[in-house]
C-alpha cells in the first residue's frame, strides 16, 4: 500500500496500491472503500482469529463489534451466533435468528452442518429456526 487518505466527511477511505512488474510495466490501483466496511472487516478477522484459538467470549465480542460497525456484515452476524453455541449462551437464538434474517434461509442449512452448533443442535429453539 502506498497511500491512504481519509474522505473530508470522513465516511470513506482512499487506498492507492503500486506495483512493478519490470521497466515500464507500473500498475497503480485506486480502492475505495467504506470506513464502516472497514472496520467491520478487522473486527470480523480478528474475531476469526480468536475463534480459531477457542476463544470464544473474546472471538464473540469482536463479532459483535464487526455488526454494530458494518450491520450489512453478515457473515460475521453468523460468525457471532457460533461463538456463542460455543458457549451455550443465552443470546445464541436471538443470534441465530438475526444471522438467518440477514443473509436468508441458507443460513439455516449451513447452521445445521456447522459443528459450532452441536452443544444447541438437539435445542427446541435451533430445531424450529433452522426446520
Amino acid at each position: 500500500m502506498d497511500g491512504v487518505t481519509i474522505s473530508p466527511n470522513g465516511n470513506q477511505l482512499g487506498v492507492v496500491a503500486h506495483g512493478a512488474g519490470g521497466e515500464g510495466n507500473n500498475k497503480f490501483e485506486l480502492r475505495v472503500v467504506a470506513v464502516r466496511n472497514f472496520i467491520g472487516q478487522i473486527y470480523s478477522d480478528i474475531g476469526m482469529s480468536q475463534h480459531k484459538k477457542k476463544d470464544y467470549k473474546a472471538s464473540a465480542q469482536y463479532f459483535e463489534r464487526a455488526t454494530l460497525a458494518d450491520p450489512g456484515l453478515s457473515i460475521a452476524r453468523y460468525n457471532y451466533a457460533c461463538a456463542l453455541a460455543q458457549q451455550k449462551h443465552p443470546d445464541t437464538e436471538q443470534a441465530l435468528k438475526a444471522a438467518i434474517d440477514a443473509a436468508g434461509p441458507s443460513v439455516k442449512l449451513r447452521a445445521v452442518k456447522d459443528a459450532d452448533f452441536a452443544g444447541v443442535a438437539a435445542e427446541a429453539w435451533f430445531v424450529a429456526l433452522t426446520h
